[in-house]
């Protein structure tokens, strides 16, 4: 792989990161910044259901069940899934390739 597609996947989770922790955030820790790197853990679940260019629906099932299964949550946020997962989807969208679905950051 070269620098220049390790930077390009880096800058990809970064992306996912953020849009994870300020419009998903369900455990609600958005504005601690010793908590930003809370949802590490399921960035590569992220970015494997992002592989295929889901659909808004499809990524919003993904979160729900990241939510459930992953995080314990007995009851998903909807609205928060819905924004996350439309932001999501536009990165998908823009982004091409699609890295090979990292299992970790490659930093």
């Amino acid at each position: 792989m070269t620098d220049t597609r390790r930077k390009d996947i880096r800058h990809l989770i970064d992306q996912v990161r953020r849009i994870l922790l300020d419009q998903w955030d369900p455990l609600g820790v958005g504005g601690m910044p010793a908590l930003a790197d809370e949802y590490d853990f399921v960035l590569g679940k992220v970015m494997a259901g992002l592989a295929g260019s889901p659909s808004v629906d499809a990524i919003i099932d993904l979160l729900t069940e990241l939510e459930r299964d992953y995080l314990g949550l007995p009851v998903a946020r909807r609205d928060l899934s819905q924004r996350a997962a439309s932001s999501l989807a536009a990165l998908r969208r823009a982004s091409k390739p699609w890295p090979n679905t990292p299992t970790h950051d490659p930093r």
